[in-house]
């Protein structure tokens, strides 16, 4: 590839819960991404994911007052 053929995007990302939970991070990591020009649009052709925190097991002080 040349320089414009394709494009490496790093971002982070934090899931947090709904309903109930709501608030309560789950987990989060990082992504890394390449991106590739088709057309007028750029596509994913590539996505790696690490994750850099534990993912919750149960919820947020289900376990308090027993």
């Amino acid at each position: 590839m040349t320089i414009g053929d394709s494009a490496e995007v790093r971002s982070n990302f934090l899931f947090v819960a709904g309903g109930d939970a709501a608030g309560v991070v789950v987990t989060g990591g990082r992504y890394l991404d390449l991106l590739v020009p088709v057309g007028d649009a750029w596509l994913f052709k590539l996505r790696e994911t690490e994750l850099v925190l534990p993912v919750a097991t149960q919820p947020w002080g289900s376990d308090r007052g027993r």
